[in-house]
């Protein structure tokens, strides 16, 4: 399947994004703790993290309800008539093969979020919503370039994959597969070109995908992206599986290497009680993973926000 147009029925929006990020020359913010920003400096990773433990609970459940809701609906009949057309049953098809592996899709998906930085609204002072998120008593935050590490989705050999999320309530979703059925019909000469099974293998591509990247609404002010790695899809240079202790809890983690962070823009100090001296630290750490720069690149957020302890 050769032409890429067929393709943007799963990717198109996301790649649409990747490309406005591209030519507008955008960064990614990566908010995390103190301690955390210690072992990505020294490790020279990031870790992707099992998405049964990220802080959302519903990280994947949210996009599995909206996917449920829109095939059930009139949309997902218009569709089922639609792609009957094509060759008769191919959605229930790819329906059965979505959910034989969706069921342990969240066990197998590893996930680490950033956020799009606006450099010219946020700089140096970062987003105070992430800060009280996930930056804890002590933030940092990674301001990246990761242009290399946006979404190929045609590329069967990508072993881990960076998308936007996407916010949407069911019945959003409902009208982007309403919308589906009827490029499809405008189109029914092209896809008689095309193998049934390839077709149908795409919708289960496409409900796979989108049960990672389709996230509650209420989340929408953290413009999240997320790279995502799929056991059961491999690709050729799968990510480093390796144990971690947290906390005195053992936990497996995907580590995606940042080819010695020369992506990387500046670090952001949070709103913190003790910034400068976090400041110094994450400068030592810096000088000695090699970098020569690090004076230039640590700031201190100027947000006046401090946590105050209850």
């Amino acid at each position: 399947m050769e032409d890429q147009w067929i393709r943007n029925i799963i990717y198109g929006d996301a790649n649409a994004a990747a490309k406005s990020v591209i030519r507008n020359r955008l960064s990614f913010a990566k908010y995390t703790d103190f301690q955390t920003a210690l072992k990505i400096i020294s490790s020279r990773t990031i870790w992707m993290r099992n998405a049964l433990l990220m802080n959302d609970f519903s990280e994947i459940e949210h996009g599995k309800k909206c996917i449920e809701f829109a095939l059930s609906s009139d949309a997902g009949k218009n569709l089922r008539e639609t792609l009957d057309k094509i060759s008769f049953g191919m959605l229930d098809r790819s329906i059965d093969r979505y959910k034989k592996i969706i069921g342990l899709l969240d066990k197998r998906t590893y996930i680490s979020s950033f956020s799009l930085h606006a450099v010219e609204k946020e700089g140096e002072m970062g987003r105070l919503s992430m800060w009280r998120g996930y930056g804890g008593n002590n933030g940092i935050a990674f301001i990246f370039k990761l242009q290399n590490m946006l979404p190929k989705m045609e590329d069967s050999n990508h072993s881990v994959y960076m998308s936007p999320v996407f916010y949407y309530h069911p019945d959003k979703y409902r009208e982007k597969i309403q919308g589906i059925s009827h490029k499809i019909r405008k189109n029914y000469k092209f896809y008689k070109n095309y193998f049934p099974s390839d077709i149908e293998t795409l919708f289960v591509q496409k409900f796979l995908f989108e049960s990672v990247t389709l996230k509650h609404p209420g989340f929408e002010e953290e413009d999240e992206w997320r790279t995502s790695y799929w056991e059961d899809f491999p690709g050729s240079y799968p990510p480093e599986r390796v144990s971690i202790d947290l906390g005195g809890r053992k936990e497996i983690v995907c580590k995606i290497k940042m080819d010695d962070f020369h992506e990387l823009e500046r670090i952001i100090i949070g709103p913190s009680s003790n910034p400068f001296e976090i400041r110094k630290t994450i400068i030592s750490s810096l000088q000695d993973a090699g970098f020569s720069n690090a004076q230039d690149i640590v700031y201190i957020s100027q947000i006046p926000f401090r946590f105050i302890r209850h």
